[in-house]
């Protein structure tokens, strides 16, 4: 019996060990949970800017389509207060103007809507061509449901302020991610 070469029964194979296996899982799952925070807070932002664009635009043309009319008002028709009930004073404003420019002039009347009692969050717009009012045009449906701050004031020279509240979700609280954006701007009526 001469001497054999003894075969090796254990193989070497490159492979990962059970631990450097878990590691790795480990390191991937992190990753994955990090890339999914990144992810979430992109596009919460991102909805947070947009909401805040509809907010600046909304506000800017309406403040902008309300200063144009006012600008053609007499200085003599504007009221903002002594309004029946008192609970329309500052939230509503008449005018008489030639709006249109046809020679002729029109009432104009800015309010808070209500819906029933309460104030609802839109802004309204109507005129009157005949005897009645006509049914309010919303300018904005983005005013806070709890405001009841002032919208409308005038010094009685024909210098009308004009401070509009927004806010991109009005049902719901002034929080982080639905903060209230205040426009304000002060109008002198053209006409004596």
């Amino acid at each position: 019996m001469g001497f054999r070469k003894r075969e090796s029964v254990s193989v070497k194979h490159s492979s990962f060990t059970l631990i450097e296996t878990l590691v790795g899982v480990i390191i991937l799952g992190l990753i994955m949970v990090v890339m999914t925070r990144v992810l979430i807070s992109a596009q919460m932002s991102y909805l947070k800017q947009g909401s805040n664009v509809l907010v600046l635009r909304e506000g800017r043309w309406a403040l902008e389509f309300m200063s144009n009319e006012l600008r053609c008002a007499t200085v003599s028709s504007i009221k903002t207060t002594g309004f029946w009930p008192n609970y329309w004073n500052g939230k509503r404003i008449e005018f008489q103007g030639d709006i249109d420019n046809d020679g002729s002039l029109e009432n104009v009347r800015y309010q808070r809507i209500r819906s029933g009692w309460t104030f609802i969050n839109k802004l309204g717009r109507s005129v009157k061509p005949g005897w009645w009012w006509s049914t309010p045009i919303d300018m904005t449906a983005l005013i806070p449901l709890n405001s009841s701050a002032t919208i409308f004031s005038d010094d009685g020279s024909g210098l009308i302020t004009i401070e509009l509240t927004l806010r991109p979700k009005p049902s719901l609280p002034d929080q982080k991610g639905n903060r209230s954006v205040t426009f304000r701007t002060k109008v002198r009526a053209r006409n004596p």
